[in-house]
């Protein structure tokens, strides 16, 4: 299983301007606070006089979200494989000082964690136990590289096969019979470690071999956490060299959040400073009289379900259509516009909004739009912990319902994920336990174009584009967006999941 897909906690952000209120004299601001006051008291009410639906339970949501969105695998902790390329030819890179430089730090780092293996004559042997000075030394000597071509494709067969965080430095020039295999052979272990999840980190740095311009690779095997990925970070931190990093994946969207990180106080679910909120509408006191989520900290209650990009929000009004007349009665046109402008009332815009995405990680895509897709999952939440179930255990399509306040990506670093009704949908569905269902909101990768220019750039050198090629058509073969035939939904990069309690 790989690392819990973890959102990444950013410093809070502001709902709101800070500031003090101004004065008016319109009774308009008093009247609309005391509307939202009564649907907030008036849905604490129907909490309390009606119980929760009898077939749900809100605590069982990590555990229903674990089967419903499998976690990919994770690789051992149990230390590093660290391949160098000793054949004929690699000594010319180090004549670089830069590169030099890098190589030391790479070296520093990972003697203490990693079996070294020298790739030459064909052969992947063994260095046994050095330290970090007879490492560099002996990868730096021009006297080590009196030898035949390595054996890159045995490697990366070998990497698929351990399983384990590998880093591999070549050049990646695959000689068959005496000459350079130009086929993409790299491109079946590229997508199969992509395809489970992982990732690759290219570190390329420009070198002259016997005056014609190549690349050597500094090459990190990792999964989703990137522990391996952060131990070269740092490595190469300080360094003078230049170097371009490819992240080579089709699975990293890091999210922040305007919430800390919940810590877990018996019954209840906290953070600092008190019980923490989701992007659902606030009002001016910090109160959803809109969707009216139970933000009381239970285990009930909204919640980052923590292992996953997902987050849990129950409501505790009667209905959906309660939630959109709400929504409805605080509709920024409605309201008093010097009440909006001094933040007395605090207008309805989106249902959930404030999960922003960073979209360019995937090094080998442009994300050019997301999309969103609904599910009412009551049949297989019903048929996990319901012995007795015997209806639908499928997630069925729900049409007409939400959808995303923007699609194309604007701003590819900070991408505001926006949630608001369809304007279709008019409260009810076609059956009334569509009220009560259990429904799951994914935030889909709709569209993602491969940067064919940049893979050419970093991968392809005077008469050999085996690499270039490789990488291409890996991207190609895990592409994220919803066109490819391995993501026929898109890849999806966070989920809501929404629940109304009703009578």
């Amino acid at each position: 299983m790989r690392p819990s897909r973890k959102t990444r906690a950013a410093a809070p952000r502001s709902r709101r301007t800070n500031g003090k209120r101004k004065g008016g004299s319109s009774k308009a601001p008093l009247i609309i606070g005391c509307a939202a006051a009564f649907l907030a008291i008036a849905g604490l009410l129907a909490w309390l006089l009606w119980p929760p639906t009898d077939w749900f339970d809100g605590s069982k949501m990590e555990e229903f979200v674990a089967v419903q969105i499998p976690n990919e695998e994770r690789l051992p902790d149990s230390g590093v494989d660290a391949y160098i390329d000793f054949s004929n030819g690699m000594q010319h890179a180090y004549k670089d000082t830069g590169i030099k430089d890098n190589l030391m730090g790479i070296v520093n780092k990972l003697t203490k964690t990693s079996e070294f293996y020298s790739l030459a004559n064909e052969e992947i042997t063994p260095l046994g136990r050095q330290d970090s000075k007879e490492i560099f030394n002996r990868i730096v000597s021009e006297k080590s590289y009196d030898n035949t071509s390595a054996p890159i494709e045995k490697t990366l067969a070998r990497i698929l096969k351990e399983q384990r965080p590998a880093f591999l430095m070549t050049d990646f020039e695959e000689f068959t019979g005496g000459r350079i295999q130009l086929e993409n052979y790299a491109k079946k272990y590229f997508t199969d470690w992509v395809k489970t999840g992982k990732n690759i980190t290219f570190y390329v740095m420009d070198f002259v071999e016997n005056g014609k311009p190549k690349h050597l690779y500094f090459t990190v095997f990792d999964d989703y956490g990137q522990r391996l990925v952060k131990q070269i970070d740092d490595a190469l931190e300080g360094k003078h060299a230049n170097y371009t990093r490819f992240q080579l994946a089709n699975n990293l969207f890091p999210v922040s959040r305007s919430y800390e990180t919940q810590i877990s106080d018996g019954d209840a679910v906290t953070y600092k400073g008190g019980y923490f909120k989701g992007g659902n509408y606030h009002d001016a006191n910090e109160v959803d009289a809109v969707s009216m989520i139970d933000e009381s900290g239970t285990k009930q209650a909204y919640r980052v379900l923590e292992g996953w990009i997902a987050e849990f929000y129950p409501s505790q009004a009667e209905s959906w259509k309660q939630i959109l007349d709400n929504a409805a009665m605080l509709a920024e046109e409605k309201l008093d516009p010097q009440a909006v402008k001094d933040m007395k009332v605090m207008p309805f815009r989106h249902l959930l909004s404030e999960r922003y995405f960073n979209l360019t990680c995937n090094s080998g895509y442009v994300i050019d739009e997301i999309g969103l897709k609904v599910y009412d999952v009551t049949g297989q939440y019903r048929s996990q912990f319901d012995e007795n179930y015997t209806g639908n255990s499928s997630a069925v399509p729900v049409y007409d319902f939400l959808r995303l306040g923007k699609t194309e990506v604007d701003n590819p670093g900070e991408f505001e994920v926006l949630v608001d009704f369809d304007p279709k949908f008019n409260g009810t569905f076609s059956s009334e336990e569509g009220q009560t269902a259990l429904y799951r909101v994914d935030i889909v990768v709709k569209k993602a174009t491969p940067r064919y220019e940049l893979v050419n750039q970093l991968f392809a050198w005077p008469g050999n584009n085996s690499l270039a090629e490789s990488v291409r058509n890996t991207l190609q073969a895990v592409n994220p967006d919803d066109h490819n035939s391995t993501e026929p939904d898109g890849k999806i990069i966070y989920t809501a999941y929404f629940h109304v309690n009703g009578k």
